[in-house]
């Protein structure tokens, strides 16, 4: 209780402070301060001639709305920079830190962190190269944007555009909410690459609580980045590390135009594993239109594409392209003693060939999830590896404590499989999960589903036994070939622009699916979409096709 009260006086107290601060450093003139290695820390800064040496003189200094600080071009300057709360910028006069030039300029870290803002506030990192001393060797991140002020304040304006960060132990680029529901607002990492770092290569979280309602940051914005070769740490006892891109603590939040690849291959935690793009502990996030693949795990779990893991609410992951990661493609995950995990989507996104390791299916749920909708994806396997590589799998966790009422519903998707292990597995017959409209088809043999450990070998007997695929008395779903342009081709874009361009799931002309789907209305508080996968217009009025690619007929 004193806790409780301590941080909210302590908030009020803070939030007038920063007011003041703030109101006495606008009426400073804002200044442009140069660092070159030719430079001297006797001189003023403030010009290209009179440019200071190092960095452990800029760390001397305190900074005020709109002053700029420019490290001259392709030079590079050791050490470790630090900004407190005393260097304060406003949306409009940001405190810059960029490169002078045309070329960036590189900042070694060493075994620490690169570039640290500690409840500093309106900072823009720009076109710069932070490199750490090795991801198992540094004991830092190359950007943190620490906030560990009491009383749930958040901290305006933070921007990180055109960076490259590497060789850090934590994270290359870390937004921290460090104290309570401390953190930051508006906050922008844009057009950077984060690699061959150990815990992620971009990581936004806060502290753990399971507090409804209240989070450490709000409207974060990731787009643009490319995470690749973040390797994690090995060790069983550690927490998963490894990941491409994390988003967690945050109420309204983009992952968009983003890559992950390659990352995970040390973890082997037994608590859970590393993931290419997801987000955990947040609501109002959205996934959209990024590329995440050959992501790995050294130990029992994860290593997939995309996942809204425990505590999300009210969330969509869309138009994404995952393919050859060790587990799900696209993963639902709860948790005991996080907040309820509920009203997520999943929708319009292509998986192909993942699940190459451990028994992940392609679309994977795990724990108590509540009140989901999966429709008008695209799930497509052709290899056969080690593994439980089936399109769909939901199964139970005796781990979890918190048991909720659940409603999953499977709608308009594409199953493609070889034939060689069940098509759909599902741990047991609960009435909470709904399977209408969709298409099943191995290519191998005949067609086998996995219900509460009785395998079904045709879609009749599985709709007859249980009901699924049927809407009231109308039998629904489809045992055909949906006839791809080029299914299993293999396709790496590496430029999330381009994803839309992948027409190999688009349907022939001749498919028996064109003009089958069922019409999906707006669920939970999120949009109906308006397009498909390859961003063509969802015609109003027709229904449409399963699978995430609309047929356009040509002219």
């Amino acid at each position: 209780m004193w806790g409780t009260v301590y941080n909210f006086f302590a908030g009020l107290y803070y939030k007038q402070e920063y007011k003041k601060r703030v109101a006495e450093k606008t009426k400073k003139q804002p200044v442009t301060y140069y660092v070159s290695v030719s430079g001297n820390d006797a001189n003023d800064g403030k010009s290209e001639k009179n440019a200071w040496q190092t960095i452990n003189k800029l760390n001397e200094m305190e900074f005020n709305p709109g002053d700029s600080i420019l490290f001259k071009a392709g030079e590079i300057f050791s050490g470790n920079l630090l900004l407190n709360g005393k260097d304060l910028g406003t949306i409009d006069k940001p405190v810059t830190i960029t490169s002078l030039g045309n070329n960036k300029a590189i900042i070694k870290a060493g075994d620490k962190t690169g570039i640290q803002a500690i409840n500093s506030q309106a900072v823009t990192v720009s076109n710069l190269v932070v490199v750490g001393s090795g991801a198992l060797i540094n004991k830092g991140s190359g950007i943190a944007f620490i906030n560990n002020l009491p009383g749930n304040i958040k901290l305006p304006h933070m921007r990180i555009d055109n960076v490259e960060v590497s060789g850090f132990g934590f994270w290359g680029i870390v937004v921290d909410g460090n104290n309570r529901k401390s953190g930051f607002s508006d906050v922008i990492i844009s057009n950077s690459v984060s690699h061959d770092n150990a815990e992620a290569g971009v990581y936004v979280y806060g502290e753990f609580s399971t507090t409804e309602g209240i989070y450490a940051h709000e409207n974060i914005l990731i787009k643009y980045v490319t995470a690749y070769n973040n390797s994690g740490k090995p060790g069983k006892d550690i927490q998963n590390t490894g990941s491409g891109i994390v988003l967690s603590d945050a109420n309204g939040g983009k992952i968009e135009y983003c890559t992950a690849y390659n990352n995970g291959w040390l973890c082997e935690s037994s608590q859970g594993g590393p993931v290419g793009i997801w987000a955990w502990d947040s609501k109002n996030i959205i996934i959209q239109y990024n590329e995440s693949y050959g992501n790995k795990t050294n130990g029992i779990y994860d290593g997939g594409g995309f996942d809204l893991d425990g505590g999300m609410l009210n969330s969509v992951i869309q138009y994404n392209y995952s393919h050859d990661n060790d587990g799900a493609g696209y993963l639902l995950a709860q948790f005991s003693f996080a907040r309820n995990h509920k009203q997520n989507i999943i929708r319009y996104n292509i998986s192909e060939n993942d699940c190459r390791k451990n028994k992940y299916g392609a679309i994977h749920v795990w724990g108590n999830v509540v009140e989901a909708a999966v429709y008008n994806n695209t799930i497509f396997q052709n290899k056969t590896y080690p593994s439980y590589a089936v399109a769909i799998r939901k199964n139970e966790d005796t781990r979890i404590e918190k048991v909720l009422p659940e409603q999953l519903y499977f709608s308009n998707n594409i199953f493609q499989t070889t034939g060689l292990l069940p098509i759909v597995s599902i741990a047991k017959n609960d009435t909470g999960y709904h399977f209408i409209n969709n298409n099943y088809f191995t290519s191998a043999k005949a067609l086998q589903i996995d219900w509460a450990g009785k395998i079904f070998n045709s879609l009749p007997q599985w709709r007859n036994e249980t009901g699924q695929e049927k809407q009231q008395l109308t039998e629904m779903g489809f045992n055909t070939d949906p006839q791809f342009m080029n299914g299993g081709n293999n396709i790496k874009f590496n430029n999330p622009d381009s994803i839309k361009n992948l027409n190999a799931y688009m349907l022939k002309p001749s498919s028996p699916l064109i003009n089958k789907g069922m019409k999906v209305p707006a669920l939970f508080d999120i949009p109906a979409p308006q397009t498909d996968f390859n961003n063509k217009k969802i015609v109003a009025g027709n229904n449409p096709e399963p699978g995430a690619c609309e047929f356009i007929p040509a002219n």
